[in-house]
C-alpha cells in the first residue's frame, strides 16, 4: 500500500511486491469488513497514482481472479464473472487464481506496468532518473509541476498531449550522493530511548534514589539512580527532545520531595508540585518519543508500577541481604547487653507542669520543664522558641505539650 502510494516505484532483483491481505494480532485472516476497507483504499491509493487497480485489489482479495485478455489488459474479476467470460468464449490468462493473493516479482511488475523501472543501486538509479516540469494548460492558467521520471518515461511524454509539456530541467545521473553511517554513540541512544528500556532505567533510577533518601548520607544507590535517571534524559535529549530544560523540572520536583521529607512535617503542597512535576516531565519525554497521548501515559504506568513493585522487594529482602548488612548496624542494644534508652527518671511526675520550649516545636523539639531539659512533642500546632508550654500526657518517655498562657 505504501509503495503504491508512491509517485515512482523501483524494485531491485529479487525482490518481491503484493500479499497484502489485512491479518489480526495472531496471523488469521481478517473479517469482511477490514478486507472490503483496506481493499477499496489500495484501491484509490493505485487509482491516484495511475497504477492499475485491478492488480492492486488483487493483492488484497484472494476471492478475486487476475486475469489477461487477449488486448494485453489486466483486469480482475469475480468468480462468478469469470465463468460467465469463460461461458462465452472470451480468450484469457489466468494471472492469479481464485484462493490465491497476488504476489509479482520484479520482471512480473514491469510486465504488467505496476512499477516504473529496475535498478540493483542507488547509482543505477539516478543514472534512470531526471527532474521534468510538467505544465498543464487549462486555458485560463496554467498548472506547474516538478516531478522525477525515468528517462524512458521522459522520451514518452516529452511531446506531450494536447495542453500538457514535459521539460527536461536536470538529469540525477551526477547527482552527490551522502551517506550517513550510524556510530555506536548513535546505537546506544536508540538503544536507551527504545521505550521498554526507558521504563526500565526509569524505574532502577527511581528505586535507587527511594533507597538513598531512606537511607543516611550518600552512598552507591543514589549514584546508580542518578546515572539511571541521567541516561533516560540524557538519552532522549540527544534523540529528539527540543527543549533542554525537561531534566531541570524533573530535578525541581525531586528537590521539592526531599525538603517536603527532610524539612517540612507531613506531606502536603510542596509533596504534591514535586511527583506532578516528575511525572510531568517524564510523561512529557514519552509523548516526545510517541506523539500519542495513550502510549505515552502507557509506559508512564508501567514505570510507575515496575518502580513500585522494586519498591516492595527492595524492602522486603534488601534488609536480609549481605550487601545491606555490610554497611547496617545489626547489633541490638538490649537492656541485658547493659544498654537503657533512659535512666529511672520517672516522666509522669511532669505531667501538668509548666516550662518553657528552648526550641521551635513542629512539632518535636526540646524544651525546659521545672529546670530539666526534656524532648517533647506538641499536641497541637507549631509552639515558636520560648513559648510557654504545658504538659498534657506521658506516655513512657514521650512528653506531648501545648501552649500555655501564664
Amino acid at each position: 500500500m505504501i509503495c503504491s502510494a508512491c509517485d515512482q516505484i523501483v524494485m531491485t532483483s529479487g525482490a518481491t511486491i503484493g500479499d497484502s491481505a489485512p491479518v489480526d494480532a495472531q496471523g488469521n485472516e481478517a473479517n469482511e469488513k477490514a478486507v472490503t476497507y483496506i481493499r477499496a483504499t489500495i484501491r484509490s491509493t493505485a487509482e491516484r497514482q495511475g497504477r492499475n487497480a485491478d492488480i492492486a485489489e488483487a493483492m488484497v482479495d484472494k476471492r478475486l481472479i487476475l486475469v489477461r485478455l487477449d488486448n494485453d489488459d489486466i483486469v480482475r474479476m469475480r468468480p462468478e464473472e469469470f465463468l460467465d467470460e469463460q461461458d462465452a468464449g472470451t480468450q484469457m490468462e489466468v494471472l492469479c487464481a481464485e484462493g490465491e493473493l497476488l504476489t509479482l516479482t520484479t520482471k512480473e511488475a514491469l510486465e504488467y506496468g505496476f512499477v516504473e523501472t529496475h535498478a540493483s543501486s542507488i547509482s543505477e538509479i539516478l543514472e534512470q532518473y531526471q527532474i521534468v516540469q510538467y505544465e498543464r494548460d487549462y486555458g485560463d492558467r496554467i498548472d506547474v509541476t516538478k516531478m522525477a521520471l525515468t528517462n524512458d518515461e521522459y522520451n514518452r511524454k516529452k511531446d506531450g498531449s494536447k495542453g500538457d509539456r514535459y521539460t527536461s530541467i536536470l538529469s540525477l545521473r551526477n547527482a552527490q550522493v551522502e551517506k550517513f553511517v550510524v556510530t555506536l554513540a548513535d546505537r546506544v541512544v536508540f538503544f536507551v530511548t527504545s521505550p521498554y528500556i526507558s521504563a526500565l532505567l526509569l524505574s532502577l533510577g527511581g528505586i535507587g534514589l527511594l533507597i538513598e533518601i531512606r537511607t543516611p548520607g550518600f552512598g552507591v544507590p543514589g549514584l546508580l539512580g542518578i546515572l539511571f535517571i541521567g541516561l533516560f534524559f540524557g538519552g532522549h535529549m540527544l534523540n529528539d527532545i527540543p527543549q533542554p530544560w525537561i531534566p531541570f523540572i524533573f530535578i525541581l520536583g525531586l528537590a521539592l520531595i526531599i525538603v517536603e521529607v527532610f524539612v517540612i512535617p507531613g506531606f502536603g503542597i510542596a509533596g504534591i508540585i514535586g511527583l506532578l512535576l516528575m511525572f510531568g516531565s517524564v510523561f512529557y519525554v514519552f509523548f516526545q518519543s510517541t506523539d500519542d497521548v495513550r502510549i505515552a501515559l502507557f509506559w508512564l504506568s508501567i514505570s510507575i508500577i515496575l518502580t513500585s513493585v522494586l519498591a516492595i522487594i527492595a524492602t522486603i529482602f534488601l534488609p536480609k541481604s549481605s550487601p545491606f548488612n555490610r554497611i547496617a548496624l545489626s547489633t541490638v542494644m538490649s537492656t541485658d547487653e547493659g544498654y537503657h534508652s533512659a535512666g529511672a527518671l520517672d516522666f509522669h511526675s511532669f505531667l501538668g507542669k509548666t516550662g518553657v520550649a528552648l526550641t521551635p516545636l513542629r512539632p518535636a523539639g526540646t524544651a525546659r520543664i521545672e529546670n530539666k531539659r526534656l524532648d517533647v512533642v506538641t499536641v497541637g500546632d507549631f509552639i515558636p522558641q520560648n513559648s510557654p508550654v504545658k504538659v498534657m500526657e506521658v506516655e513512657g518517655s514521650k512528653i506531648a505539650v501545648e501552649a500555655f498562657d501564664e
